[in-house]
């Protein structure tokens, strides 16, 4: 394995008074040297659901409900966080 993914969450969550709804995003980084990593998979637990990172290691999942969320990030010859 190459080592751990990290992941700089930029905003956890931000809810709106009218929709009740938020936005996780952030940046997937190798943990040894900092790069970004392009492609990794982001899952959300309780939703099922997940996106892929874009060209730049960057992810946002949007409309979710107010509450607590565990995130796995995985990658391909990396640990899974």
């Amino acid at each position: 394995m190459r080592g751990l993914l990290t992941s700089g969450v930029l905003v956890m969550s931000f809810f709106t008074l009218l929709g009740q709804s938020g936005v996780i995003k952030g940046t997937v980084t190798d943990a040894t040297n900092n790069e970004t990593i392009p492609f990794a998979n982001v899952f959300i637990e309780q939703t099922k659901s997940g996106v892929a990172t874009d060209f730049d290691g960057n992810y946002q999942i949007e409309n979710l409900k107010p509450g607590v969320y565990n995130i796995t990030y995985s990658f391909v010859g990396y640990n899974t966080k």
